[in-house]
């Protein structure tokens, strides 16, 4: 057993069993709380690209903001393939950008 939180592939699991005893589970701090990401389009994108993003995606607004939980901010954007890190993620393969997280 271990004392960190951890991601499991559900498919992975083959059988469960209950715990012997009742368990003292600590507070999941990043599940607890929520954040706000702001998403724009891609600085690299031209100013028509931007604009065909933006309308798109943000129904013509500037940028996007998505309320999450924090522990879920990773899953989120490679879902929706954001570039973190828009100088080596860049188009075509990422059209947005993680411009801030808000707590």
């Amino acid at each position: 057993m271990t004392s960190e939180y951890r991601d499991f592939n559900l498919a992975r699991i083959k059988s469960i069993k209950p715990a012997s005893k009742a368990l003292d589970i600590p507070k999941d701090l990043e599940w607890d709380t929520h954040v706000n990401l702001i998403i724009k389009p891609h600085p690299m994108l031209t100013p028509d690209q931007e604009i065909l993003v933006r309308d798109e995606l943000f129904k013509g607004a500037a940028f996007r903001s998505m309320k999450t939980r924090k522990a879920l901010i990773g899953y989120l954007l490679r879902e929706l393939e954001v570039a973190e890190n828009p100088e080596k993620q860049t188009p075509p393969e990422y059209q947005l950008h993680l411009h801030s997280i808000k707590e």
